[in-house]
């Protein structure tokens, strides 16, 4: 080998030597590595915050990862309706119609200073003929009975008209075009039991109503000439 750096090779300096077999680096125990690896216990508070979060575990290897689960919905139980609720109206049964006036909300209570207010279910607001003897259902504007529940649907409105009724009567849930006006002014002239709430929910819902029908009368006639009769449209049934 040459002294001089200029003719110095590094990729030679190990020619020529040969290593033996006592040379050789100590065997690696790695079943020693991995032990001492799961003797390794994870501090008691991690340990307690993971476990609150689903993972069961208490050392290293004892991570068990479980599987998401899928957020369960609120779902309401399912409720087979009263085989006196009639799909299709028939000679000698009730009538009656059904509209919500609430969907569910909460008022604020009269002392200002609380900030607790008093939740409420829906509401439906119910018009009921009693049983007729013709051929098909002829309900007069003016309904027998006139009353407020409160239901998630109206199936569940209609059993409750159900237990008011006289045993064994079969009713039917139609959707015929109600005076819906009417039937909330007869609950705020008559019902001793209605909440000021409630009261100033049906105004509000009649006030709809009466706006609602005058937009369909705008929508259903035809302006006149002076001296002419109105006419309905034709395409207003």
């Amino acid at each position: 080998m040459s002294s001089d750096p200029e003719e110095f090779d590094p990729t030679r300096v190990l020619d020529g030597w040969c290593a033996s077999q006592d040379d050789g680096l100590p065997e690696l125990d790695l079943g020693e590595v991995v032990g001492r690896a799961r003797r390794a216990a994870l501090d008691p508070e991690r340990v307690e915050r993971l476990q609150r979060l689903g993972f069961d575990m208490q050392e290293v290897e004892d991570l068990d990862i479980r599987p998401a689960r899928p957020q369960q919905m609120l779902e309401t139980p399912s409720h087979e309706p009263s085989p006196r609720l009639l799909e299709q109206w028939q000679a000698g049964c009730w009538s009656a119609a059904a509209r919500r006036i609430l969907i569910g909300r909460g008022e604020a209570l009269p002392d200002s200073n609380s900030r607790k207010a008093e939740s409420h279910e829906p509401h439906w607001l119910l018009a009921v003929w009693p049983p007729q003897t013709n051929a098909a259902p002829h309900l007069s504007r003016w309904p027998e009975h006139v009353l407020l529940v409160t239901a998630q649907n109206s199936l569940l409105a209609a059993e409750q008209l159900l237990e008011r009724l006289p045993e064994g009567s079969l009713l039917w849930l139609g959707q015929q075009d109600i005076d819906w006006t009417l039937a909330a002014e007869v609950l705020l002239q008559h019902e001793p039991a209605l909440s000021p709430f409630l009261a100033q929910v049906l105004r509000d819902f009649s006030a709809i109503e009466r706006l609602a029908l005058s937009k369909r009368i705008h929508k259903a006639y035809e302006p006149a000439a002076p001296g002419q009769l109105l006419r309905r449209r034709k395409s207003e049934s």
